[in-house]
């Protein structure tokens, strides 16, 4: 598909792009959400947060080997995308104690 728009010289940093920058950022995507849960304390938002980075480097480097790591991936990758934009749209609030 790529080819046919004229983007096939792109083919060569595939590797670069998967091997290096998807750990990277999935990697630099945890630390980001495991500060905010930290930081908000909403424990549901906060594990969906993190369940999608952990998914994909689960899927990169101990479970590359299986069939399923497939889905596995794009479910970590599909998550992320969703939680994202859940920030976006619906962003959550410091708890705060009025006495």
């Amino acid at each position: 598909m790529a080819s046919a728009l004229g983007l096939g010289f792109l083919s060569s940093f595939e590797g670069i792009a998967v091997n290096t920058l998807l750990p990277i950022f999935a990697s630099l995507a945890l630390l980001v959400n495991i500060y905010n849960w930290y930081h908000k304390k909403n424990h549901l938002r906060g594990s969906l947060s993190i369940l999608g980075p952990i998914a994909v480097l689960l899927t990169l480097y101990p479970l590359w080997q299986y069939g399923w790591s497939t889905y596995l991936f794009y479910f970590g990758i599909s998550l992320m995308v969703v939680m994202s934009a859940l920030d976006i749209v619906k962003p959550t609030k410091e708890r705060t104690c009025k006495i």
